[in-house]
């Protein structure tokens, strides 16, 4: 099917056309202004009309307003084959740029899965644990999943940032076998520095999930979120807050009125 898409339909196309059909194929979906940004030119509407006019039935416009497109999966995959086989740096090259790009605009699954077609795994988890909160205040835990699909159990286990964003998906899931194999495996994993939610370390992050779990009742929590508030202020670190309204209200429950009092002003 690739070797008849290649032969029948780049074959007859203007060079400039074909070029710009191969580059095009690192993009999922396209608009002419993403396309231009991506590729530095100036005239990518003119050629997507004129590809789109030229009859070609594997460009498929996907809103009324001509503004984005993509190409059929099954051809998108043959021109990224071809561009692979011709030209493997420039394939690499642009999935980088097309990933960032879409990041600034604000098109994160993009980016992710730009992130991972490319191989920057990494940067791919970092990206699901900065946007895994936002996600889940959303009500849009499937997403998460998705990413972390994308990524598959083995892979999301070498990287502290998918590790803890699986922990949150697990929680969010109340799926008791993922939290405990997600613990078991953060508590092994290395980790210098801080992760790309902002957690002063892999140490703090596990704890503040471990808080809201609260296995281990009332001991555990403390003892967690001990943790969390010995991980910095809350100038640097994004869980003091919630760690110290935890302790303020176990201490209410347990009847230390002027400790409550005093954690939670």
């Amino acid at each position: 099917v690739i070797g008849y898409m290649i032969d029948e339909v780049l074959a007859g196309l203007a060079p400039a056309v074909s070029d710009f059909m191969l580059r095009s194929s690192v993009l999922e979906r396209m608009s002419p202004s993403l396309l231009d940004t991506l590729l530095g030119i100036e005239h990518s509407s003119r050629l997507l009309d004129e590809i789109e006019r030229s009859g070609n039935l594997f460009l498929i416009r996907i809103d009324n307003d001509g503004e984005w497109y993509r190409y059929h999966h099954l051809f998108r995959d043959a021109l990224r084959t071809q561009l692979a086989a011709a030209h493997p740096e420039m394939l690499h090259g642009l999935g980088r740029q097309a990933g960032r790009l879409l990041e600034a605009r604000g098109d994160i699954d993009g980016a992710v899965r730009h992130a991972v077609e490319v191989g920057e795994l990494q940067r791919a988890a970092d990206l699901i644990l900065q946007h895994t909160m936002r996600l889940i205040d959303e009500g849009r835990i499937g997403v998460l999943g998705q990413w972390l699909q994308l990524l598959g159990p083995e892979l999301a286990e070498r990287y502290p940032s998918a590790v803890i964003a699986t922990a949150w998906y697990a929680l969010g899931t109340t799926d008791a076998n993922l939290i405990g194999r997600t613990f078991a495996v953060a508590e092994k994993l290395p980790c210098d520095g801080p992760l790309a939610d902002g957690s002063p370390s892999l140490e703090v992050a596990l704890a503040a999930v471990r808080a809201m779990v609260a296995g281990e009742g009332t001991p555990g929590v403390m003892r967690d979120t001990e943790i969390v508030r010995a991980g910095g202020g809350p100038r640097e670190n994004p869980w003091w807050g919630y760690a110290t309204a935890l302790q303020g209200a176990e201490a209410s429950l347990t009847g230390d009125y002027e400790r409550a009092r005093e954690l939670l002003l």
